[in-house]
């Protein structure tokens, strides 16, 4: 939906969506490392997770820099980065 509405030039909807995304994959990571709520997400491996919040960082880093947050996009972009090494999308030196 971000990137679709992104396309569209509707940036502040589309950075809402992908705050919405971020915020939601890292809630399920977190509930992954709690031992009482993990037993509700059977067959759910962490890669993936960290796979999916990579893109949602950079979806939300690449709106903050359409609407001139370059603060807030660096900051975004490094969490991205952040899991990536965790998902290994990719291997930095």
């Amino acid at each position: 939906i971000c990137a679709v509405l992104s396309s569209l030039k509707r940036h502040i909807e589309a950075r809402k969506f992908a705050q919405e995304a971020v915020d939601h994959v890292l809630g399920t990571i977190k509930d992954l490392e709690d031992p009482d709520l993990s037993c509700q997400y059977i067959n759910v491996d962490h890669d993936s997770l960290y796979n999916t919040v990579t893109i949602a960082w950079f979806n939300l880093a690449a709106e903050q820099e359409h609407m001139n947050d370059l603060h807030d996009a660096l900051d975004s972009y490094t969490a991205a980065q952040k899991y990536a090494k965790k998902s290994n999308i990719i291997t930095l030196k």
